[in-house]
């Protein structure tokens, strides 16, 4: 604690917290095992702690269920059963000793949720976050339908102001507005806008000292969040299951994962996308941790990252299901030797060098767990996260990535009794 602090209790520096306090670091997990101890409860709420991911209780009885997502204090119940749901508020309720406010779901976190009861879709979106950024930055001058221009792939090459340089002095007032607003943007392409990933990833690496250009690139990505402000992810709806289906494979029942890599001069770029029930569920573009040798090594590694989380996932929905995948996820790769090569690392003597870790996918495949599928490159969604592509191919690619309100289709219906 402060030595000041100390002082006055006459304690040193430190002292033994006999209860956490609002605000102190130790305060969400001493509160989470509260959590923990009453919806684990057997003579309470009696859920089951996922063990795939420890912020997820659930309780599965025949037919009906209930799911609880937790954020510290915040709390996300789903279920189709009225008498699971009450047992839960009213033990949960008497164990906190306090007021619960209850609301349907519409924003939580950042995130926008529209639940259209008609279609039985759901869609997430951030537009209350954007309208947020715009307030704080103000609106763009120019509107854009792409998050960086072709020539943004400079980016990853351009020599980074010298501080103390007269071009770091003369950016100081435009880098203090980027240091800002590049993090605020970051947290929406987490939790919805997937189709920024590459370029936010990029910006991110040069928050100190960024260039002119990462600048306008920043500015550039703003204007295009606010053009697609409407944008957002959509699960469920028979038409969006119809337009994926024609590209990849039945999505109502089963994952299907897919991956691609931008093979570079030094460390590769990294990406995947991972669909369950019409929708995006995880996503990532990321910079590979090695230099790869060949391209085949980069979809190697990228078809691995692609491939822990589809096994993960897997996992998770076994265990809240009581069910396993009866079928393997499939993974979409456009590199045919990356494919031979999952399916026989001896295939390849150039390939030897590899990490061990990575070899999983050639394990999980005898297992029936995963199975990578070549797939032309214009076909494969994931390449819009590891560069900019031109107006036309990345139009086409959001389409399976985010969609409009107006594509998602229907009015907001009121909520069945």
């Amino acid at each position: 604690m402060p030595k000041e602090l100390g002082d006055i209790l006459g304690c040193g520096e430190l002292a033994f917290c006999l209860k956490a306090a609002y605000g102190l670091p130790s305060a969400p997990r001493a509160f989470f095992n509260f959590v923990k101890r009453t919806l684990s409860n057997p003579n309470g709420c009696n859920l089951t702690q996922s063990r795939q991911d420890e912020a997820v209780f659930f309780r599965v009885e025949g037919d009906e269920y209930i799911f609880v997502g937790t954020w510290v204090d915040d709390f996300l119940v789903i279920g189709n059963s009225k008498r699971l749901y009450d047992k839960f508020y009213q033990h949960y309720k008497i164990a906190v000793d306090d007021a619960i406010d209850e609301a349907d779901l519409d924003f939580m976190l950042g995130v926008n949720f529209t639940v259209d009861y008609e279609n039985q879709t759901i869609k997430l979106h951030c537009e209350k976050a954007i309208n947020k950024l715009v307030q704080k930055y103000g609106t763009p001058s120019r509107q854009s339908l792409v998050p960086a221009l072709e020539s943004a792939v400079e980016l990853t090459d351009l020599e980074l102001p010298v501080v103390g340089s007269p071009e770091y002095q003369a950016l100081r007032t435009r880098a203090e507005r980027y240091r800002s607003l590049v993090p605020a943007i970051l947290y929406n392409v987490t939790t919805v806008r997937a189709d920024c990933a590459w370029i936010t990833g990029i910006l991110c690496q040069c928050l100190d000292n960024p260039t002119a250009r990462h600048c306008d690139a920043a500015e550039i990505l703003l204007a295009y969040l606010l053009t697609t402000i409407g944008h957002g992810i959509n699960y469920g709806g028979d038409h969006i299951e119809r337009q994926l289906k024609t590209v990849y494979s039945p999505l109502k029942d089963s994952m299907t994962g897919l991956s691609d890599s931008n093979w570079l001069a030094h460390r590769s770029i990294s990406a995947f996308l991972i669909y369950l029930a019409g929708g995006l569920i995880l996503w990532a573009s990321k910079r590979q941790p090695v230099t790869s040798l060949s391209s085949t090594e980069a979809e190697y590694y990228a078809a691995s990252a692609c491939g822990t989380e589809v096994v993960a996932m897997r996992h998770f929905l076994a265990e809240i299901t009581n069910k396993a995948h009866p079928a393997a996820t499939p993974i979409y790769v456009d590199n045919s030797a990356c494919v031979s090569l999952a399916r026989d690392f001896n295939s390849c003597k150039r390939t030897k060098h590899i990490d061990r870790r990575v070899h999983f996918l050639t394990d999980y495949q005898k297992m029936g767990e995963i199975q990578l599928i070549y797939i032309p490159t214009s076909k494969n969604t994931a390449d819009a996260l590891t560069k900019p592509l031109a107006k036309h191919k990345f139009l086409e690619h959001r389409n399976l990535i985010v969609r409009e309100s107006a594509a998602w289709g229907g009015v907001k219906a009121d909520k069945p009794p």
